[in-house]
């Protein structure tokens, strides 16, 4: 398994909040990745109540036609 700490950028024209994000992974060969995003700092956040991210699976897209899910 790889894993990986991912640190967000704060949005522009906000007091230091990061409410959304965006990265890719390329990987040709069937491999195991962790993400933990490990700056999300905001008091309030609907991600510290349980709301999950939202992921693009092109290989799940491919094969179950599933676009966006959690």
């Amino acid at each position: 398994m790889y894993e990986y700490d991912l640190v967000l950028q704060t949005d522009v024209n906000t007091k230091g909040y990061s409410n959304w994000f965006y990265f890719a992974v390329n990987s040709k060969f069937k491999k195991t990745f962790k993400f933990n995003i490990v700056n999300m700092q905001k008091a309030q956040s609907l991600f510290m109540s349980g709301m999950k991210v939202a992921v693009f699976s092109r290989q799940k897209f491919n094969r179950d036609k599933v676009e966006w899910h959690r």
